[in-house]
């Protein structure tokens, strides 16, 4: 019975795919092969037009008609579809929050491409330099600034008062030292004590000189970046464009992935940078505000062993600090922004390549030989936790 059944429906199936033929040749066209070459050339406009355009176009009795191809999404692809939402939730809130704490405007894309290129005022480290009125949040940064300025006057005030304490003690040491060790000693402690009044009023102007060498080379960086062609969109927003468009139109789970990875990625980076540059304002801010003290504790600690190792620390910190960007500013545009296009058809290498920045400035800092203890850098910086 199920051999009958079957070899009949066999029979229907061929039937009814030869006999709109047969009765269309007969009743309209004449000969089975016009039919067929008519049908042949057809069938090969509907390839190119889905192809192309994702339409097909149909002749009949109403004359010819076009209908774009949808696709009926299987029970994976919706799955899939629901899933994507859940996990972009985070990112973008993430991108949003971030976009008005730098901007006010949650619409805009936060990127590591304006952050170095003093788009975003707050991250702004030059203490000695006002913002105009028309950068965002100038107010609140610069009352921050004032603030720096005025701890920074009054610290360097009392370590002037406790320097001069020091002076008199010395003094004193000296008149009563009879040994002649001891006067030597004393001696060399009050050329320290003259090297630290020297610090004490001429260690900003030293801070400001970075920061404004820092500035001009930032600054050389971002002209040269501004003046390639076709560079009137960052390369983040491209990508990130790139990558809601692939999302919204791939099939599959696979393609799907990916493009999940690369853009939960590229946040996270972003997020690191953001908080590392906020780290990097702060611990500026305090080393400027501290300066004074080293250099209270210099002729100390050069009379102990010879070397001052506060200040040294803290030359090396503040330097590091100051230099940070520009150093991250280099590796973005050779890893990044000149690889551009290629990231723009291969999302996934400018994670790997946004990886790499890391690496990349470990390389710099031991070329240099600067190895700072509190500046953080790409890899040091991690991401707050919850929980």
């Amino acid at each position: 019975m199920k051999k009958t059944i079957a070899i009949i429906l066999t029979m229907l199936v061929i039937l009814n795919s030869y006999s709109p033929i047969s009765n269309a040749t007969s009743a309209d066209f004449g000969k089975s092969e016009t039919i067929h070459e008519e049908e042949a050339g057809q069938t090969q406009e509907n390839y190119n037009s889905i192809m192309e355009e994702g339409k097909v176009t149909t002749n009949g009795e109403g004359g010819t008609n076009s209908a774009e191809v949808k696709s009926n999404p299987n029970w994976l692809d919706s799955v899939t579809s629901f899933l994507q939402s859940i996990v972009l939730i985070l990112p973008n809130l993430a991108n949003k929050i971030m976009s008005y704490i730098v901007s006010g405007n949650m619409n805009e894309v936060f990127t590591i491409q304006k952050l170095l290129s003093n788009d975003y005022a707050i991250f702004d480290i030059n203490f000695f330099k006002t913002q105009d009125d028309e950068v965002q949040n100038a107010d609140a940064i610069n009352k921050i600034k004032q603030s720096v300025a005025t701890w920074y006057i009054s610290i360097r005030n009392i370590s002037a008062v406790a320097i001069a304490i020091v002076l008199v003690y010395i003094a004193i040491r000296m008149a009563i030292s009879t040994v002649a060790d001891g006067k030597a000693k004393y001696k060399k402690m009050l050329v320290f004590w003259i090297e630290s009044v020297a610090l004490l009023f001429l260690l900003h102007f030293f801070v400001i000189m970075a920061l404004n060498i820092a500035d001009t080379i930032n600054g050389l960086m971002i002209k040269e970046m501004q003046n390639i062609e076709g560079t009137s969109v960052g390369v983040e927003e491209q990508l990130i464009d790139n990558v809601h468009t692939n999302l919204n139109s791939v099939k599959g789970a696979t393609n799907t992935l990916i493009y999940l990875i690369t853009y939960t990625m590229l946040i996270y980076y972003e997020m690191k940078f953001f908080i590392m540059y906020f780290m990097r304002v702060l611990r500026v801010g305090f080393y400027i505000v501290i300066a004074p003290l080293v250099c209270l504790t210099y002729p100390l600690d050069r009379l102990g062993d010879g070397r001052a190792q506060a200040f040294k620390n803290w030359f090396t910190e503040i330097t590091m600090e100051i230099f940070l960007q520009s150093i991250h500013l280099g590796l973005y545009i050779i890893f990044i922004f000149s690889a551009g296009e290629i990231i723009n058809q291969a999302p996934l290498i400018g994670i790997i390549f946004l990886a790499s920045l890391g690496r990349g400035e470990k390389i710099v800092r031991n070329l240099l030989k600067i190895k700072p203890k509190f500046a953080k850098g790409i890899s040091e910086t991690k991401l707050p936790k919850f929980g």
